[in-house]
């Protein structure tokens, strides 16, 4: 946990690819953090 802008930049990201290639869970950041947790 270096730069928080940066993991909430590339948690986005990642939330955006895992939306589009599997389950899709946009809800906030329990989505985030379970993207993050999976990545």
């Amino acid at each position: 946990l270096i730069d928080l802008d940066g993991s909430r930049e590339r948690a986005t990201q990642a939330a955006a690819a895992g939306a589009a290639s599997g389950p899709v869970d946009d809800g906030g950041p329990s989505g985030q953090a379970a993207t993050v947790t999976s990545a």
